[in-house]
């Protein structure tokens, strides 16, 4: 290969990291990851490298010296929008998705290292798309997710390009592992004529793309900036129509103020115990019972989407569910 990298890969043996660098692997690049432990079930590529480390205790001069000879990096850790921390919540979203960025973005510019591509959350895009909703005020993962970008292109100059890939929901199969969405999509496969679930829709793309997102970031001279990718924009009761593989079924849509008491109730909850929710639920179902679309314009320059390849990411998922 002509243009082979040497990339380093913070995350690089969970569920989109190990999309990641199988891709990267398989186009000839040098991939070495970052990870608390090594993947022992014998389904990482065999010519992927490891660090054995914590990213969140890993110190600067041994970063230095990670980073001697590394092309790329990419930011493929963090914590994502289902971890429950203890309040406040927002200090553990920062030093989880925050810190690293900033340790990562320090070291490079001593190393040299031309691009620095962080996998981030489409929830930062809304964000900034819709200010009226106030989203990084009330929920401390969106605004982790929007300091990140903040952090992340404060070390962006001619030398060093950072881009952040913007990701909505996710979809895809790893080896040995149940999806996320295994309880959603048992629930959706009820045996009762109907069921229950909200408005609204959000965009989607296929763990596939997302590795190819990080291809194309690598090959091309993106600039510097945040970019969501998106294969397709699901309605709700879209999405529940393929997690029945096209079985259709009665929805009965349960509205925003049936749903506030029972979001309020989840929330004093979590107050006594003293944690908190990335997501505050309450406000977060004004996102839930929106259509959160993404639009191709909006989206990464170069990145083509793919619904067939959705459609066989979730059809993925739905028989992994069965087993």
């Amino acid at each position: 290969m002509e243009d082979r990298k040497q990339v380093l890969l913070i995350g690089g043996t969970g569920f989109i990291g190990y999309h990641i660098s199988k891709l990267l692997l398989e186009q000839g690049h040098v991939v070495t990851v970052i990870s608390r432990n090594r993947n022992n079930k014998g389904i990482m590529h065999p010519n992927l490298h490891y660090h054995i480390a914590d990213i969140d205790a890993i110190t600067f001069q041994e970063l230095k010296l990670l980073l001697a000879g590394i092309d790329v990096v990419i930011f493929a850790a963090g914590a994502d929008d289902r971890t429950l921390a203890k309040r406040s919540a927002y200090d553990f979203f920062y030093k989880k998705n925050v810190v690293p960025v900033k340790k990562l973005g320090e070291a490079m510019k001593v190393n040299g290292i031309t691009k620095f591509i962080i996998l981030g959350s489409y929830f930062s895009w809304l964000s900034r798309n819709k200010p009226e909703m106030k989203l990084e005020k009330q929920h401390p993962y969106i605004r982790s997710r929007a300091e990140q970008i903040r952090q992340g292109l404060s070390f962006a100059d001619e030398k060093l390009r950072v881009i952040i890939l913007e990701l909505p929901y996710v979809f895809g199969v790893y080896p040995y592992k149940k999806s996320m969405w295994t309880a959603l999509i048992n629930y959706t496969n009820t045996v009762l004529p109907f069921l229950f679930y909200t408005n609204g829709g959000t965009a989607a793309v296929s763990v596939m793309q997302v590795a190819e997102s990080v291809s194309i970031c690598i090959q091309n001279s993106i600039p510097s900036g945040s970019y969501p990718v998106a294969d397709a924009n699901l309605t709700w009761d879209e999405m529940i129509c393929k997690f029945r593989s096209g079985k259709k079924i009665r929805i009965i849509h349960l509205k925003k103020w049936l749903l506030l008491p029972f979001a309020k109730l989840l929330e004093s909850s979590l107050r006594i115990t003293n944690r908190e929710s990335g997501l505050k639920l309450s406000s977060f179902l004004a996102i839930q019972c929106n259509t959160t679309f993404v639009f191709p314009e909006n989206c990464l320059q170069g990145f083509v989407s793919n619904p067939n390849l959705l459609d066989t990411a979730i059809k993925g998922m739905t028989e992994i569910s069965k087993q």
